[in-house]
């Protein structure tokens, strides 16, 4: 997911628990491919689901 894409359309638009675990583990496969930034991106959502 690039910062340009909106969470909104993710699969799990209505449900925030499945949203915020789909950013976490997008987050870690990025980690382990070692993209850094697009694993940062995926944190930043993964923020923004919290203060919902």
């Amino acid at each position: 997911m690039s910062k340009n894409t909106k969470c909104r359309a993710c699969e799990h638009a209505d449900d925030l628990k499945g949203r915020a675990s789909k950013h976490v583990a997008e987050a870690r496969k990025l980690i382990s491919q070692g993209e850094v930034e697009e694993a940062d991106s995926q944190l930043s959502s993964f923020e923004k689901h919290l203060k919902e």
